[in-house]
């Protein structure tokens, strides 16, 4: 029975025995190192068995940023792990703290820890290259650091010293170059020495940290400006102080970016908006002796002075202008729009040589405007911009108006009222009126100029007391001038001349020009006719012709007076709305003489031995008279309205018979008259 008791205490002491040897602990970090592109390779004691861990993961802190962070992808599930490298440490140029953490399957965290990779600074103090460094962790004291030197790019690494400071301080050969150091934590044959980062190169020209070169200089929407700058290329750079030249000399200090990471400054000043204004920065980088450059008014930059968009509406154009940019070579100037709300800037086009463009590429709206100064450098290197402020306002087109189009042009009386439509939503000044009796080009004269009005139409009368409305047609233009001065010409517009006859037949021949003014085209004439003044209200001819012939009975009787009108009527409008053009009343002309023929004559009598035709009262312009044959051959001809024919053909006598005749006749007045018959020539 105690043997069964003694066994069974011994199992259960073995069990938990090894529940204790298998439980996850915090493990230790033995040693952490920086490799030459600045990645940290950790090393750590591994947990002895599996049976209580879950995963390990690492985490790290780092200068100029708050809080440790975990390394993305650093869980690690294999509890034998005893090392992890992070090859985007950056460790080259800044102090990275690292601990790891161990969880159970309960995930219960057990931290190690924090460790610093060592790391190493070398800048100047006087004649002496001073090197610091950072303790791995503060118990870390029982063993010496030692410092090893590369001459030289190709050059092997040479042991310097052993210290258990944290700093150290030696003379370098004269006009050194290229001088590298890293620190040993015990030493360089120990396999387990952790390692510092390796300097950059140091020169005995390099007694100060260089300069960084400004890349850009942006002057944002709100009027602050942005500078951004490479990083200087020299050693141990801790941070970057921002200088505005001053109006006189020297240099006035805006800030510090508190980091070597932050390569971009903001000058929020409230007085920043102004584009005309030149502004000149510099940036000095600091190294973590305290050593500052010196040479910042070589590489300084200044602001580019962009001078304010003259906008002429009238030419449809943008005039911009920046000055000359001095602070470095340009490449090329680059034009940058928006032209919409959200200052969506594209380039537009670039420039070499040119300080000033003409932009007409805009619609009515809002669009900003703003220069870029441009140097590429090539061989791979960012391009210096320097971004000129923005200039945004709203521009707009003068419309062009809508055509001007004449409604009507009506004779009354000895007036001619004339209306015509105009677009009045457009920016008009107003309106002039041209006159010609003949309608050549060179024949109009103003005769009014009207200011505009809210009314879409304008009447106006021309009461010149010259007119002459029952003689003559009149020729009209209009044209349109916007506030520009440009003319927009309208269709042209003529009166109606209608003038009526009476021929022979006692009918009225009755002609007027066509009209053909109207923008929606003519649909019909329609002819009035007024007796003895008054409206003959049974006379209303519909026609499509610019002619017509009366022929009623009424015109025989010479007791009454005949009087006709035409109304020119336009195709409806998209409002159904007709246009109506009135000529003048034109009194009939009745026959003032009649035109008559003997029936026969006698060559070889004593009386009636001419035949030629008997008239009075006409104003002849022109006459031609002509005698035929039975056969229609021309046996006789003559122009001269005194001359007849004598009967004689090539001197003889005609045989007796009959023959016909043709007289023409063109009166002063424009007039033709034409007679044809027959007669008997007897012996």
């Amino acid at each position: 029975m105690m043997m069964k008791k003694y066994f069974i205490f011994t199992v259960l002491l073995a069990f938990f025995s090894y529940s204790a040897v298998a439980q996850t602990a915090a493990p230790e970090i033995t040693q952490i190192s920086v490799n030459e592109t600045g990645g940290v390779t950790l090393f750590w004691t591994p947990n002895t068995d599996a049976a209580d861990f879950d995963h390990s993961e690492i985490w790290y802190h780092q200068d100029y940023e708050s809080g440790f962070n975990k390394i993305p992808n650093s869980e690690n599930f294999d509890y034998t792990a005893s090392s992890y490298t992070y090859p985007e440490a950056q460790a080259i140029n800044r102090q990275t703290t690292f601990y790891i953490v161990n969880y159970n399957s309960a995930f219960n965290a057990f931290n190690s820890n924090p460790v610093n990779a060592i790391y190493l600074k070398a800048c100047f103090a006087s004649a002496q290259i001073q090197l610091e460094w950072s303790r791995i962790h503060p118990s870390w004291t029982e063993h010496a650091f030692h410092i090893y030197l590369k001459a030289g790019t190709d050059a092997p690494w040479q042991f310097v010293d052993s210290t258990f400071n944290t700093s150290y301080q030696t003379i370098p050969a004269p006009g050194y170059q290229n001088y590298s150091y890293k620190v040993y934590y015990k030493n360089a044959t120990n396999a387990t020495a952790s390692v510092s980062n390796v300097t950059n190169p140091i020169s005995f020209s390099d007694h100060q940290p260089v300069t960084p070169s400004i890349t850009s200089i942006n002057i944002e929407s709100d009027g602050t400006t942005a500078i951004t700058w490479e990083p200087s290329p020299s050693t141990n750079i801790v941070d970057y102080i921002i200088y505005l030249k001053k109006e006189t000399d020297g240099w006035d200090e805006l800030g510090r970016t508190g980091s070597p990471d932050i390569l971009r400054w903001l000058d929020q000043r409230p007085t920043l908006d102004d584009c005309e204004t030149l502004r000149t920065y510099a940036i000095v980088a600091i190294d973590n002796c305290g050593e500052t450059g010196t040479n910042y008014p070589d590489s300084s930059k200044s602001t580019l002075v962009f001078y304010a968009p003259e906008y002429t509406a009238c030419d449809k154009s943008v005039e911009l202008r920046w000055q000359p940019y001095e602070s470095m070579s340009v490449t090329q100037y680059e034009l940058y729009v928006s032209d919409d709300a959200d200052n969506n800037f594209i380039k537009y086009a670039d420039f070499s040589g040119t300080t000033e463009y003409s932009y007409t590429d805009f619609q009515t709206g809002n669009y900003c405007f703003k220069i870029n100064a441009v140097h590429e450098r090539g061989d791979g290197k960012t391009a210096q911009i320097i971004t000129s402020c923005q200039y945004c306002f709203d521009v707009y087109h003068l419309r062009d108006p809508d055509i001007s189009f004449f409604r009507h042009v009506s004779v009354k009386e000895n007036e001619i009222h004339i209306a015509f439509e105009v677009d009045n939503t457009a920016i008009l000044p107003k309106y002039r009126i041209e006159r010609s009796e003949t309608g050549y080009d060179d024949s109009y004269n103003t005769i009014i100029t009207l200011e505009p009005t809210d009314a879409t139409v304008i009447s106006f009368i021309d009461a010149d007391p010259n007119l002459n409305t029952q003689e003559k047609s009149y020729h009209y233009l209009l044209h349109t001038i916007d506030s520009c001065g440009t003319v927009f010409l309208a269709k042209p517009a003529q009166s109606i001349l209608l003038k009526a006859k009476e021929d022979k037949e006692h009918q009225a021949i009755i002609e007027w020009n066509g009209y053909d003014s109207y923008i929606y085209g003519l649909d019909r004439y329609v002819l009035h006719r007024y007796i003895n003044n008054e409206l003959d209200n049974t006379f209303a001819m519909s026609l499509k012709t610019n002619y017509f012939t009366d022929v009623s009975l009424l015109l025989a009787d010479q007791t009454l007076s005949f009087a006709y009108r035409i109304t020119a009527i336009s195709n409806a409008d998209e409002n159904g709305k007709r246009d109506t053009s009135y000529s003048n009343i034109a009194p009939l002309k009745r026959q003032q003489s009649d035109i008559r023929f003997p029936n026969a004559f006698t060559p070889a009598g004593t009386n009636n031995r001419i035949f030629k035709p008997i008239y009075y009262g006409l104003e002849v312009a022109s006459y031609e008279f002509t005698i035929f044959n039975r056969y229609g051959a021309v046996i006789y001809q003559t122009t001269d309205p005194g001359e007849g024919w004598n009967g004689k053909i090539n001197g003889n006598i005609a045989a007796s018979g009959g023959y016909g005749y043709m007289l023409k006749i063109k009166l002063e007045n424009g007039d033709r008259i034409e007679r044809r018959g027959s007669m008997l020539l007897l012996h």
